[in-house]
């Protein structure tokens, strides 16, 4: 399984980049989880501005969606 470095970016394969805030476990199933959020690569600052909200998904289900 490829491993996820936090506070680094990544690019899904939708084209759509995302900032790993976090890894975090599910309290219930123990499920391994990744805390992240989006960056608008079309802010007027022209390097990114990470948007407001913050999104979690299962690290393997993120990392299926790396591009390559």
């Amino acid at each position: 399984m490829k491993e996820l470095e936090i506070r680094k970016t990544y690019r899904f394969v939708t084209g759509a980049t995302y900032y790993v805030r976090h890894k975090s476990v599910h309290a219930e199933t123990g499920e391994l989880m990744v805390v992240y959020s989006e960056i608008d690569l079309n802010s007027s600052n022209g390097w990114g501005a990470l948007k407001n909200e913050t999104y979690v998904m299962p690290y393997d289900v993120f990392i299926n969606n790396l591009e390559k």
